[in-house]
């Protein structure tokens, strides 16, 4: 509760107590010559004999009464009062951003990172650094704004040296949660490490706390912000896109020359994010209104996680680890129609819902008149069909050129196929953009010239993901193995191979337009590259053969969920009592112990997932996996033998990097969760988490093929035939 003032200080009545720190105080006070209200800051007693103090003071009044913009609380005054130094600001009567944590949509989020990124935009070209950012520190408007508050300890750069932010008794100077590595060092400093402090904001905003919360000393947030990764927001909060997690990941690069430099930019960036999510008028919905003030129909809820109340988690929190059974439970799956309204907030929505022939304001003689054209429409198209119906050609029933059956064999080192009368083996391979090896390629009329297949087996790690598709060559046509292109599941029917049929892909530098079809077995991933019409590859690549690899299925495997789930289901019920044995051991002696026992746990885990069988599509995200528990258990054995050598510092800074390991298992489980394999749950077995494999199904998708694909067949379909 406000504590009520009743004083003069100069031309300012005070009128009640708004605030008070450690520096200074704050109050609503009216200015009584201009009657407005300001907010009247004035230096804390105990710090007016410090003079490192009045100094700053004084820099705060001159930096921030130089800047003028609609983000940044603007300075009215600076005068002194009875030997005090008082500042007279801009009174912002709805508080700071820190209530509002977890409570706010996407498109309000974006409100509040665009006008503080104006802020510092307007600041850099003033050649000045706030140093303090974090959301006490921006201010909430009447009309649901932000303004940038308390330049302190902001620095004039180019003006002022720069090389050092700790005081003369070595305290630190900032807050050590949003500050940068450079500072938290005494670098220099610039627009790069305000940048930092906004992506702890955004991070903050987006998870629902900042990324060292777990940690309570200050002097140990400081060198976690130097030495310890952060863990990308979407590995703790899996419903952050990806290009926010990206866009946030991009302002905590540790180095600052590696980091964002520029405001502008960053928002540059931010703004194309949240335009393709929510939309070209997301500002109608960014405003911070009050309850009071919002309309009856904006959207409710929001975007972000409310933050943390609990006490200090765990260093291996129930399921940011455990959360295999909590956090990373199955993701909805209905229209985005029926969604609630807290996801429809941070959702790309149409302006105008989209008019159906059935909707009750369409007049029923339009509706008569739309059926009637569709009929004839109708009867037109069976009409064409019975008039081509006649003429010889064989299309495979999409249309396009007659589809020549295969008839002769072309055998490879690893597999083999049927290709039409008249197709010539080729003296080499031409290159397709794919390493495939000892591949067989041929083609009616040379390299060069019209049509062509070819194929091979894709070795090793190069197409282990669940794209079966090399990273460079899905990089060569701007995808990536987690954003593959539109693809389908089909079986190709003469040996029952399930595959992903990628259609019209053109490889950088290619001026080929190939169908390819990815079948993932036990040497590697089968790939048939076709240039050719689709229904000519369909008919070429459903002959495929294997002579002795094992074929997968496409899409996640219930083998794979079944020994994942047991596995970290395992690796629960092993850590948390050992959690809890460190959580309350009073000795070196008993840490140490508690220490290994969760290190031979993450290994055992390692191990198990180590020596499973997969498919080319989980090699991948099973290996992050793995070196993520190997990595933890490492850092628990650290922590164990600084313990054991009575090296108390040693082991204080050994467990403080346990917590970013922990995160990267997070983050690798999350991977397997996209990748559609979802919790057991007491109640449901561990199956993998089935899509529908339409086209432009993301990595991940687990569909039973759609169709089968090359039906034309020659008449002896032995592969005994010559080689063509």
């Amino acid at each position: 509760m406000r504590n009520r003032v009743a004083r003069t200080v100069g031309r300012y009545e005070i009128l009640e107590e708004l605030g008070r720190g450690g520096m200074a105080t704050v109050y609503l006070a009216r200015q009584t010559d201009l009657d407005r209200l300001v907010a009247l800051k004035e230096l804390s007693a105990l710090r007016q004999s410090d003079p490192s103090f009045v100094r700053r003071f004084l820099r705060e009044s001159r930096l921030a009464g130089s800047l003028s913009h609609p983000n940044i609380v603007t300075v009215h005054d600076y005068f002194e009062s009875g030997g005090i130094p008082y500042i007279a600001m801009e009174y912002v009567r709805r508080g700071s951003l820190r209530p509002h944590i977890g409570h706010l949509s996407l498109a309000q989020v974006a409100g509040v990172l665009e006008g503080i990124l104006a802020a510092l935009d307007h600041a850099e070209q003033h050649h000045i650094v706030h140093r303090d950012l974090k959301p006490e520190n921006v201010m909430i408007t009447s009309d649901g704004r932000v303004k940038i508050t308390d330049f302190g300890i902001a620095k004039a750069t180019g003006k002022v040296q720069t090389s050092s932010v700790l005081t003369a008794a070595g305290s630190t100077v900032g807050t050590p949660n949003y500050m940068a590595p450079e500072q938290a060092m005494g670098q220099e400093v610039g627009p790069w490490t305000d940048l930092y402090s906004v992506g702890v904001m955004a991070f903050e905003l987006f998870v629902g706390q900042v990324p060292f919360h777990d940690t309570d000393e200050p002097m140990a947030i400081l060198m976690r912000q130097v030495s310890d990764p952060i863990p990308p927001p979407r590995s703790l909060n899996p419903e952050i896109d990806p290009a926010i997690s990206d866009w946030t990941e991009r302002l905590l690069v540790k180095k600052p020359e590696d980091r964002v430099q520029a405001a502008a930019e960053a928002w540059d960036a931010f703004e194309e994010i949240v335009i393709d999510l929510v939309g070209p008028r997301w500002r109608r919905a960014a405003p911070l209104l009050s309850p009071s003030d919002r309309p009856k129909d904006a959207p409710a809820g929001p975007a972000t996680p409310p933050p943390t109340t609990a006490a200090r988690p765990p260093l291996m929190p129930t399921w940011e680890f455990s959360g295999w059974n909590d956090s990373m439970s199955e993701a909805p799956t209905r229209p985005l129609r029926d969604r609630d309204e807290a996801a429809l907030a941070r959702t790309v929505m149409p302006e105008e819902p989209t008019r159906r022939l059935e909707d009750e304001d369409d007049p029923p003689e339009h509706r008569h008149r739309l059926l009637k054209a569709a009929l004839l429409l109708l009867v037109l198209l069976a009409a064409l069909a019975v008039a081509l119906g006649g003429r010889g050609s064989s299309t495979g029933g999409t249309g396009g050129p007659p589809v020549a059956a295969p008839a002769s064999a072309l055998r490879g080192p690893d597999m083999a196929l049927r290709v039409p009368s008249g197709w010539r083996r080729l003296p080499s391979a031409p290159d397709v953009g794919l390493p495939l090896s000892r591949a067989v390629a041929a083609s009616p009329g040379g390299p060069r010239e019209g049509p062509l297949v070819e194929f091979g087996l894709v070795k090793g790690n190069a197409g282990s993901n669940g794209a079966l598709l090399p990273a460079a060559f899905l990089s060569s046509i701007g995808r990536s193995p987690d954003s593959p292109p539109a693809r389908e599941a089909v079986r190709l029917p003469e040996h029952d191979l399930q595959a992903w049929r990628y259609a019209g892909l053109r490889p950088l530098g290619s001026g080929r337009r190939l169908t390819l079809y990815t079948v993932p077995t036990s040497a590697g991933v089968a790939t048939v590259a076709c240039e050719a019409a689709l229904t000519q590859c369909d008919a070429i690549a459903g002959t495929l053969r294997l002579k002795s690899a094992t074929p997968y299925p496409i899409g996640p495997s219930d083998a794979y969920a079944s020994s994942l789930n047991s596995t970290v289901g395992q690796l629960q019920a092993a850590t948390q009592p050992q959690e809890t044995n460190l959580q309350s051991a009073q000795t070196l002696g008993d840490q140490a112990a508690a220490s290994l026992a969760l290190a031979s746990a993450y290994e055992g885990a390692a191990r198990q997932l180590a020596s499973v069988d997969l498919s080319p599509a989980d090699r991948q995200a099973n290996a992050a996996l793995v070196a993520a528990l190997g990595s933890t258990a490492a850092a628990y054995r650290q922590a164990a033998a600084a313990a054991t050598s009575g090296d108390s510092a040693a082991y204080r800074a050994a467990s403080a990097a346990i917590p970013g390991r922990v995160a990267q298992v997070n983050a690798a489980l999350a991977g397997l969760r996209r990748a559609g394999y979802k919790p057991a749950t007491p109640d449901q077995p561990a199956t993998p988490d089935r899509g529908g494999g339409e086209d432009g199904s993301q990595a991940g998708d687990s569909p039973e093929p759609r169709s089968d694909v090359g039906d034309s067949r020659s008449d002896d379909p032995s592969d005994d035939s010559e080689d063509p």
